[in-house]
């Protein structure tokens, strides 16, 4: 998805592969690469359409909500839903810098502000 974003717009699958090819030294063949785009659209995160010859592929989400979405996820697969062991495991690794601190300190206080205007 990376790749598909950095291209801006929609990208032509022929230049697709290239992108790909330099920014992973790996030459991927076209089955593979339409293997890819085909489970990315199953996702609803690309699509494909043709215009003339040529394929394309367009970003179904951006790239905030892929993170949203990937991040949820594995936190609900490693971590059994909870946040807060999620962030544990990344501070028992590495201290915090101040500035990480402070975001994470202004993103608890957006939670729960949200949360009681919710109530």
């Amino acid at each position: 998805m990376k790749v598909i974003w950095d291209q801006e717009k929609d990208v032509p699958i022929l230049t697709l592969m290239e992108a790909l090819e330099e920014a992973y030294h790996k030459e991927y063949k076209r089955t593979t690469i339409q293997t890819f785009l085909l489970k990315l659209s199953d996702k609803r995160y690309a699509s494909t359409y043709r215009n003339g010859k040529a394929a394309y592929v367009h970003a179904d989400v951006t790239k905030e909500e892929y993170q949203k979405h990937i991040a949820k996820r594995d936190v609900n697969k490693w971590f059994g839903g909870n946040l807060s062991g999620f962030v544990a495991s990344f501070t028992e690794q590495e201290s915090l810098t101040e500035e990480e601190e402070n975001v994470l300190r202004g993103i608890v206080a957006r939670m729960k502000n949200a949360e009681e205007k919710e109530q």
